[in-house]
């Protein structure tokens, strides 16, 4: 399998940047733009967003486009290797 490298967005990032009145999720935005690499975003994090949203009634539309990893089991194993 080939690898390639991508910006993982956290849950935090992902929060500033559905926040329209957040100048901080703005600036992340455009710094990703501009850097013209893929995104995306971890079934974890992904998890988290969505759960929050759907306690404090939000539209999920938009973090649904955010392309979304799956976090594997070795994707745990190899986050703990020093």
């Amino acid at each position: 399998m080939g690898e390639r490298e991508l910006i993982l967005l956290d849950t935090e990032v992902i929060i500033e940047i559905l926040d329209r009145e957040s100048d901080k999720g703005d600036e992340l935005m455009l710094k990703i733009i501009e850097s013209r690499e893929e995104y995306c975003a971890s079934s974890v994090d992904m998890h988290e967003v969505l759960y929050g949203m759907e306690k404090y009634s939000k539209n999920s539309s938009s973090v649904l486009q955010i392309p979304t990893l799956d976090f594997t089991k070795k994707d745990s194993e190899l986050s703990v290797v020093s």
